[in-house]
């Protein structure tokens, strides 16, 4: 899995789209690319739920919040955290790509 993941992102760009939101996967994930010689200089992190009343999606976000947390600190100084949020359609075609795309501005270095 990280092998794809880098052969994907070791473009030059400097952007890892870490494997979960979990503190330590991540760390690890780091570690490997940093190892490879791979600079990393913005993290992206997936599927974060957003603010709602649904009480399983406040669980989720609770959670992620927790985690995300921990990210900032352990990497925020290093790195540049870019949060993008679960979409309610698969990333898949064009339009998906160029929605995705658009929101990584706009999403940069939230926590909350």
């Amino acid at each position: 899995m990280v092998q794809g993941l880098i052969q994907r992102h070791s473009s030059g760009a400097g952007s890892a789209t870490a494997p979960g939101i979990r503190p330590a996967p991540t760390e690890r994930f780091k570690k490997v690319l940093d190892e490879l010689g791979i600079p990393m200089h913005r993290m992206i992190v997936n599927g974060i739920v957003p603010e709602n009343t649904c009480p399983f999606c406040r669980s989720r976000r609770k959670m992620q919040v927790h985690y995300l947390e921990a990210i900032h600190k352990r990497f925020g100084s290093d790195l540049q955290v870019i949060e993008m949020p679960l979409f309610p359609f698969e990333m898949k075609g064009q339009d998906a790509i160029r929605q995705y795309a658009g929101s990584l501005g706009s999403h940069a270095g939230e926590v909350g």
